[in-house]
């Protein structure tokens, strides 16, 4: 059988001493339990994270984070989940387990992480364990008559961490695997043994009991039965009874009638309150439907320039212009974003919208969108995907700049073309929602900037760039 390979993502600056023993305790049992573990190092650095993640998890089934306060900040950690989802939705990974060391706010965490797998580590770590090497399929629980067992995967000479299995539910347990087991009494006591054998016939007292008890259901069913057959039949004697007696009513003056046809007394005629249901989710394809389905506040096909007022300018840094029928945005310094933005009035304060244009690449490094700009242009987001080798070919990236350049998050997306993408954000209060080619590759909370104006940008890393973009759409939410 092919062991269960897992990449352990954690905040590898983290130094809480609850941080560093957890993980240091975590990997072990993985290990113990016959997993083949991987984790990020403080030895990578981070021009060499991004490739050593995608060779590292297209080989595994699973990641398991190591959730503290850190780990919500940790660049590397978002990374990590992020591309792992990218992985999932792919059909290549199986899914994203959170295994809480500290507690954290939920608002600090991203979006996206509310679709993965939570075991609260912080205050009973063995129970948490086991319930993750449940949901691994490296452990199983099978209830005896009189104790449990618990399969694991992993050899007999290996250290196997001790289980309680009563300290699990009948959903913890799935299918009993073939392999080394370890004995749990109900008593309490725990032994590691090899195969156990159950005995092939219980105790003679244990007999007697088998032989009572069929007839003590029988009997208790049918005396159940009985009584519920005379509660029915007395409440429809009564029920008749109320209603041969009921007339025609007019309906009273203070009694509103629906546009169904139904009506609805003013007043509550019973003591009961409808409890409101939980509307759903949306999902990443939903809310982009939701998004871009309603009227634009503008449509632009970015043709020449017009009421949106365009920033055209050209300098030692860059350009934003109209040639040939497309606009053109170009970066010609080091690590420098060119702002290509549209200035009219009323784009200036935007808060809550959608905002999508296609993006194609001529040369250089990255492009993308620009957006909650100021009015001086120093500060915004930039969502930028890169199409060069020297700055992670095939990666996405969101920054802020307020005013000094700070990484939001950060990953691989296998949905970017070589040549030309649909570029989307959702911007909605401080959730902001990032698409390439109609497909979610992020989300995060961020109130840094609230509202401002949207643009285009190039983006130099180490080599000038130039890219055409094409059809901007707005919507507002």
């Amino acid at each position: 059988m092919t062991p269960t390979r897992i990449f352990v993502s954690y905040c590898t600056e983290d130094t809480s001493h609850a941080a560093i023993k957890i993980a240091t305790q975590l990997v072990a049992d993985l290990r113990a339990a016959g997993a083949e573990v991987v984790t990020d190092s403080d030895t990578i650095p981070n021009d060499a994270f991004i490739p050593f993640l995608n060779q590292q998890l297209a080989q595994c089934q699973w990641l398991i984070l190591l959730q503290t306060p850190a780990a919500l900040r940790s660049l590397r950690v978002q990374a990590a989940v992020t591309t792992t989802l990218n992985q999932i939705g792919q059909k290549q990974m199986q899914g994203v387990m959170r295994v809480i060391a500290t507690p954290t706010e939920d608002a600090d965490e991203p979006l996206m992480w509310a679709t993965t797998h939570v075991f609260d580590a912080s205050e009973d770590y063995p129970r948490a364990r086991d319930k993750m090497l449940l949901e691994l399929n490296l452990i199983t629980v099978d209830d005896g008559p009189e104790d449990s067992f618990v399969t694991i995967q992993a050899p007999l000479s290996l250290p196997i961490a001790k289980i309680n299995s009563s300290a699990l539910t009948s959903a913890d347990k799935p299918a009993q695997l073939n392999s080394a087991s370890v004995f749990v009494s109900k008593r309490g006591t725990l032994q590691q043994q090899g195969k156990i054998d159950r005995p092939s016939h219980p105790p003679a007292t244990q007999r007697r009991h088998l032989l009572w008890t069929p007839l003590l259901i029988l009997i208790i069913v049918f005396t159940v039965g009985i009584a519920t057959t005379i509660t029915l039949i007395g409440r429809s004697f009564a029920n008749s009874r109320h209603t041969t007696n009921i007339t025609a009513m007019p309906v009273p003056r203070h009694v509103a009638t629906s546009a169904v046809g139904a009506t609805a007394k003013s007043t509550p005629t019973t003591g009961v309150t409808a409890t409101p249901t939980r509307a759903p989710m949306p999902t990443p394809q939903s809310r982009y439907a939701s998004a871009t389905s309603r009227q634009p506040f503008f449509n632009d096909p970015l043709s020449m320039q017009d009421t949106n007022q365009w920033s055209e300018v050209q300098g030692n840094m860059g350009r934003c212009a109209f040639i040939n029928g497309a606009y053109h945005a170009s970066a010609s310094s080091p690590h420098h974003y060119a702002r290509c933005i549209a200035n009219a009035a009323q784009n200036q304060n935007l808060q809550n919208f959608a905002f999508q244009v296609q993006m194609t690449m001529n040369q250089g490094d990255a492009g993308g969108l620009i957006f909650r700009t100021n009015q001086d242009h120093t500060m915004f987001y930039a969502f930028t995907i890169c199409l060069n080798p020297s700055c992670h070919q095939g990666n996405y990236g969101l920054h802020v700049l307020a005013p000094h350049d700070t990484r939001l998050a950060m990953g691989f997306s296998a949905a970017i073309n070589s040549q030309s993408n649909l570029l989307t954000v959702i911007a909605r209060g401080s959730n902001i929602y990032l698409y390439i080619n109609k497909q979610l590759v992020t989300s995060i909370s961020d109130a840094t900037l609230s509202l401002g104006a949207i643009g285009v940008t190039a983006y130099e890393g180490q080599h000038t760039t130039e890219v055409t973009f094409s059809n901007a759409q707005v919507w507002q939410l």
